[in-house]
C-alpha cells in the first residue's frame, strides 16, 4: 500500500471513529458522576 492510500485509509478511519470516541468519552464521564451520585446517596443513607 503506497503512502497516500495509507494516509487516506487513516483519515478516513479517523473520521468513522470520531463520534464512537466522543461517545465514549461522554459515558467515561457519566459514570464517573454516577459514581460520585451513589457515594453520596450511600453516605446518606449510613447517616440515616
Amino acid at each position: 500500500m503506497d503512502m497516500e492510500k495509507s494516509d487516506r485509509l487513516r483519515t478516513m478511519l479517523q473520521e468513522a471513529l470520531s463520534p464512537l470516541i466522543m461517545k465514549i468519552e461522554m459515558l467515561e464521564l457519566e459514570i464517573t458522576s454516577l459514581k460520585e451520585e451513589q457515594r453520596e446517596l450511600i453516605k446518606k443513607l449510613k447517616n440515616q
